[in-house]
């Protein structure tokens, strides 16, 4: 997160990283394993931004791989184990119960 563009807004930086995730893992597929890795990293840290945005990530880039991942976290959001704006407990709930349905509806190639 801290080379993504500037002014940066969530938004922008999740663009930013989806594209060139993407453009990389279709030129080296073999490095797939080493992302994932990385964004379970994220995803345990359980606070803003980085667990939300892996878990926005794994999502978009369809890495049906860390499925489980995001079902802790959101076993956790709604247990109040998050780190986060008390607030937006609801907001990420809702956010990772999404990208949890698009990862099961990833149809295999």
């Amino acid at each position: 997160m801290q080379r993504s563009p500037a002014p940066d807004s969530g938004e922008e930086t999740y663009r930013y990283l989806r594209e060139h995730t993407e453009r990389l893992l279709a030129q080296e597929p073999e490095i797939r394993a080493v992302f994932i890795e990385a964004l379970r990293t994220w995803l345990a840290l359980r606070k803003e931004p980085e667990s939300m945005s892996a878990a926005k990530l794994a999502a978009g880039l369809k890495l049906t791989e860390l499925r489980e991942d995001l079902h802790q976290l959101l076993v956790q959001i709604e247990g109040g184990q998050f780190h986060f704006n008390t607030h937006m407990k609801a907001y990420c709930a809702r956010r990772v119960h999404q990208y949890l349905s698009e990862l099961y509806n990833v149809v295999p190639e």
